[in-house]
């Protein structure tokens, strides 16, 4: 029988903008890399807040997210004081389960130690089970409290599926488990699990966050370029500063098209033709071209037999009947 897994945490501040605010596609990445090591997520707390808790107050509205055996369902709504009240007891919960021997594993996202999850840390430092979790100042208190962390990060340029190849590679090295990262939800297949509102997914924080790297590998290079006998890095700086456009486009395309790799790609070519047009360009050109992405899946979804087009030269074609399952204008 598989490891059993139990994840907690909340919607963060960072987190919030970096995948945080869409709990199901979260737990897609978690479902589908733990299911690859032989693990199964069996238990969930997680608090949904309207916004990032660095902006928003006790009183704004807020959700709390548990596990049904199949996926996340809201278990309780009310105002961030209230959700915290109703966690803290589904957290009591969690803490006997550990105690009782029935979770071997647990992974956190911006955990709250010595708030709504205090009663799990404690319980996790009691039994010394593993565990994987980013958010810095909630991994910093987890581990001062003597919990086995074996993955710990900041969130600030992670993504759902980095935090979730993280979590499962640090537990299966622990139980010595075989596990290969499950990579790619491209095409039609990934655009079919990216139903929503796309203009929702355009975040410029998040985008500006995730890309932080490329700065700060920008800022070293520069820096040490003024040591004696380094000035060659400026040519590497130089370099730097003309890829960040890119660096911007492929991951705004990205997060926009929910696309993976198609996503990323786009973007990259986007980007090579958005250089001259600096960062805003390479965050406007990234954008539309997560979009346009992100639509032509749709459409190819549509003609490989997911949903028809209901533009109005498909409703007239195949009202003439002369092409049934797509419009000839569409092909």
């Amino acid at each position: 029988m598989g490891k059993k897994i139990a994840f907690i945490g909340s919607s963060g501040g960072n987190l919030y903008k970096q995948g945080g605010n869409d709990l199901p596609a979260m737990m897609k990445e978690l479902c589908g890399q733990t299911k690859a090591a032989d693990m199964e997520i069996i238990f969930v707390q997680y608090v949904l807040a309207s916004g990032s808790l660095d902006n928003v107050g006790p009183d704004s509205p807020a959700t709390l997210f548990t596990w049904n055996g199949a996926e996340v369902q809201p278990a309780f709504q009310g105002t961030l004081r209230e959700v915290d009240a109703e966690a803290a007891k589904v957290d009591a919960q969690l803490a006997k389960k550990i105690e009782d021997g029935e979770i071997d594993g647990v992974m956190f996202v911006s955990a709250s130690p010595d708030g709504a999850n205090r009663q799990t840390m404690e319980a996790c430092a009691r039994a010394k089970i593993p565990m994987a979790g980013t958010g810095g100042s909630g991994v910093a208190l987890t581990q001062n409290m003597g919990c086995n962390v074996l993955s710990a990060s900041g969130t600030t340029g992670t993504t759902n599926r980095t935090r979730a190849v993280a979590f499962t590679t640090a537990l299966a090295k622990y139980w010595n488990i075989k596990y290969m990262p499950v990579i790619g939800n491209t095409g039609e297949n990934a655009a079919a699990k990216n139903q929503g509102n796309i203009w929702k997914r355009i975040n410029f924080r998040g985008i500006m966050m995730t890309s932080l790297p490329a700065f700060i590998a920008m800022a070293l290079c520069l820096a040490c370029s003024k040591i004696p006998g380094c000035e060659k890095l400026s040519d590497v700086f130089d370099t730097l500063v003309n890829s960040i456009p890119i660096v911007i486009c492929a991951i705004a395309a990205k997060q926009v098209s929910g696309l993976d790799e198609v996503g990323v790609v786009g973007g990259i070519v986007a980007g090579i033709l958005s250089v001259d047009g600096g960062i805003l360009g390479g965050l406007v050109i990234g954008i539309l071209a997560g979009v346009l992405a992100y639509r032509r899946s749709r459409r190819s979804g549509s003609r490989s037999g997911g949903k028809i087009s209901d533009c109005p030269g498909c409703l007239v074609d195949r009202q003439r009947n002369l092409f049934p399952d797509q419009s000839m204008h569409c092909l």
